[in-house]
């Protein structure tokens, strides 16, 4: 399990074709996380400037696959966390963050 704090982002080709989305639909990319793997949270930030805190618990096992904070990465433009072989759409974790104000800001 890694330590301290992790930053990962969407690779700077997908960045630039989600800028040039409509304003109104940049709140559903995910374009940062900042991973802070001692505390087990996680900071989306989303292509409006808008983020949120959540802790790693807020995603749950799915299937056979459990997220694993370690392989963190932004994927399909924005659209998608996957966590090792875990995925969770950025339009489910932001209904379900909206739907349970779990922020921890």
């Amino acid at each position: 399990m890694k330590n301290g704090r992790e930053i990962i982002n969407l690779p700077e080709e997908e960045l630039a074709e989600i800028l040039e989305a409509p304003c109104e639909s940049l709140n559903r990319f995910i374009i940062s996380a900042i991973i802070y793997h001692d505390d087990r949270i996680i900071s989306l930030w989303f292509g409006d400037n808008s983020n949120f805190r959540i802790h790693f618990n807020f995603f749950t096992p799915g299937g056979k696959e459990n997220p694993d904070f370690d392989q963190a990465r932004i994927i399909d433009h924005g659209l998608t966390l996957k966590l090792g072989n875990y995925e969770a759409a950025t339009d489910w974790i932001v209904e379900e963050h909206e739907k349970s104000k779990l922020d921890i800001n």
